[in-house]
């Protein structure tokens, strides 16, 4: 977070951080609430930046398959991708945790 916020979001962020000192003198915000805070924020981080270069790479791969894969068997082979997807999808999301 920027030290020189917009002056439309000071009082936000003043509140905020009220709020965090509030909690965390009440002894409900830890060290380790801010750690996994400070953790998500950077998987999420890293998720935004990869995914405009994931779908460059599929309109790319798509582009090439229009080339090569005949209109007929567009369908199927679609359908058999998204089959094959479905466990790496299971295995992201189970790391990303």
């Amino acid at each position: 977070m920027s030290e020189n916020p917009e002056p439309l979001a000071a009082p936000l962020i003043a509140a905020a951080r009220a709020d965090v000192e509030r909690l965390a003198t009440t002894g409900r915000w830890t060290a380790a609430d801010a750690a996994e805070l400070d953790r998500a924020f950077e998987r999420s981080a890293t998720g935004a930046l990869r995914a405009p270069r994931l779908a460059e790479r599929s309109l790319l791969l798509r582009r090439i398959a229009r080339r090569f894969v005949p209109a007929s068997a567009r369908p199927y082979l679609r359908r058999m991708l998204a089959f094959a997807e479905r466990p790496l999808r299971v295995v992201r999301a189970g790391t990303n945790r």
